[in-house]
């Protein structure tokens, strides 16, 4: 009995398992998907398919760079901030419609590499709302890296297209 106790024990898990194997039912697709009703006057609101333009660096145009930074890795760091604004605009899209939004920043960069938003130089968003977003979206994300001191202080235009185009 001691020499055969593993096997024993084996091949009670193997009945086990087959007795859970047959209890479990399989699962059962619905056979019909009735949409959901909507309430009157309602509409879908269909995602944002326009694209975000960034500036490059002919567009970028430094005022104080007395931090000493490179303004082409400057340029490459805010290019990759492109996702992040993207859809911080899919809500004005959904809400105002399908003008594109153009958008002129005043951005000062610290020694710690802290963006502050001193201010929006132009926009014809017509939202404040959207505005309050960018700005707070820019200095909570957006972090460069430190300098010994100064600041680096820039303009840069945004812009969001309503419809994709390549």
């Amino acid at each position: 009995m001691r020499q055969n106790f593993p096997l024993i024990v084996l091949f009670l898990v193997f009945l086990g398992l087959l007795n859970f194997i047959w209890q479990v039912q399989p699962y059962k697709a619905p056979l019909s998907h009735e949409p959901e009703p909507t309430a009157i006057g309602q509409e879908k609101s269909k995602p944002f398919k326009g694209r975000m333009d960034m500036p490059s660096l002919d567009d970028i145009y430094v005022l104080d760079n007395s931090a000493g930074r490179d303004v082409e890795a400057l340029e490459k760091y805010i290019q990759g901030r492109a996702a992040g604004l993207h859809w911080l605009g899919q809500e004005h899209f959904k809400k105002k419609g399908a003008d594109d939004i153009r958008l002129g920043l005043h951005l000062v960069v610290d020694s710690l590499g802290i963006f502050t938003c001193k201010e929006i130089l132009f926009s014809d968003a017509d939202d404040e709302a959207f505005e309050q977003k960018l700005k707070d979206h820019i200095e909570y994300f957006w972090r460069y890296k430190k300098s010994e001191s100064g600041v680096t202080d820039f303009w840069i235009p945004l812009r969001w297209k309503a419809k994709y185009t390549k």
